[in-house]
């Protein structure tokens, strides 16, 4: 029976000590490859944010070009003379008379006014 145990002690002892050896070569393995795998992933990443602001900024570029163009346009189309001369063509505006010409003074009465009652009508008897 002690020859059997030996067997079987050996037998485990043998498995532990492979299973450590199979452990240590993963871990000398799994740890590089998955820095490698790691530093990979970072550089797609950088990478791919290197073409975003790429991105970004030729659209920045082409939208300042734009506003710049827009200014100039309104500038043009808010000019006096342009506005003056589409009232008179389009909706057949002329300038004022002098006669046409009304003043309007603001009216302030010689005595203040009264403060009237602050009672609804529904409830007066």
């Amino acid at each position: 029976m002690s020859q059997i145990q030996d067997i079987i002690q050996n037998f485990f002892k043998e498995s532990i000590v492979d299973m450590l050896q199979i452990s240590t070569i993963f871990a000398v393995v799994a740890i590089p490859v998955a820095l490698l795998l790691s530093h990979v992933h970072t550089q797609y990443q950088i990478s791919q944010t290197g073409y975003d602001i790429a991105r970004v900024t030729r659209e920045h570029r082409s939208l300042a070009e734009d506003y710049k163009k827009l200014q100039i346009e309104a500038a043009v189309q808010g000019r006096t003379e342009r506005i003056t001369n589409l009232a008179r063509e389009r909706y057949g505006l002329a300038p004022t008379r002098p006669e046409q010409i009304t003043v309007v003074q603001d009216y302030l009465p010689a005595e203040p006014l009264q403060k009237m009652p602050e009672q609804h009508a529904s409830l007066t008897p």
